[in-house]
C-alpha cells in the first residue's frame, strides 16, 4: 500500500508510506529487498520486521498497535513506537543515529545512500529462531538512543 504525503488544517506536515506485508519465508533474502526500498526511497525512517506470535500474543497497547502496523507517530506523537530488527534512519533522525558508538557496541550498520541503516542483529530469522536472544539485543541497542525516542521500552 502506498499512502501520500499529506498537509492537515494545522500545518502538520505527514510524510507518504510503502507499506508491505507478507507471509514469513525463511528463504527469500527480506534484508536486500529492504535494502533496495531505501535505495529507491530515500527514507526518512524506515522499518523491517517479522512479527511472531509472541509479539502479537502479549497484551496490547495503543503503541505495542502502532509498532504492529508499521505506525509512526508524525507531528501528532512524535517518536517511534519500537524498534523492528532493522531501521532506517534517514535526514531527519540522523542526530540520533550514533553510529561509532552502535558498531563498537557489534551492531550492524550501513550507509545507504545518506541513509542509515543499523540492525539488531546479523538475520533477519534471529526473530523467528531465537526471540529471547533478539529481545535481549534490540534492548541493548535502543539503549544506545536517547530514552524517549523509542515509546515501548
Amino acid at each position: 500500500m502506498i499512502s501520500h504525503g499529506i498537509t492537515d488544517l494545522r500545518h502538520h506536515k505527514y510524510p507518504s508510506g510503502i507499506w508491505y506485508e507478507c507471509r514469513w519465508v525463511k528463504d527469500i533474502d527480506f534484508n536486500h529487498l529492504f535494502d533496495a526500498w531505501v535505495r529507491l526511497s530515500n527514507a526518512d525512517i524506515g522499518m523491517l520486521h517479522v512479527f511472531t506470535d509472541r509479539e502479537k500474543q502479549d497484551p496490547q497497547t495503543e503503541d505495542d498497535s502502532w509498532f504492529e502496523t508499521g505506525s509512526f507517530g508524525g507531528p501528532a506523537k512524535p517518536g517511534l513506537p519500537n524498534m523492528g530488527w532493522a531501521m532506517a534512519y534517514g535526514a531527519n533522525y540522523a542526530a540520533e543515529v550514533d553510529v561509532v558508538r552502535i558498531r563498537s557496541e557489534g551492531f550492524p550498520v550501513d550507509e545507504i545512500d545518506g541513509v542509515t541503516v543499523v540492525r539488531v542483529t546479523d538475520k533477519l530469522s534471529d526473530v523467528v529462531d531465537d526471540f529471547e536472544q533478539f529481545s535481549r539485543r534490540r534492548a541493548e541497542l535502543k539503549a544506545l538512543f536517547r530514552p524517549s525516542l523509542f515509546w515501548i521500552t
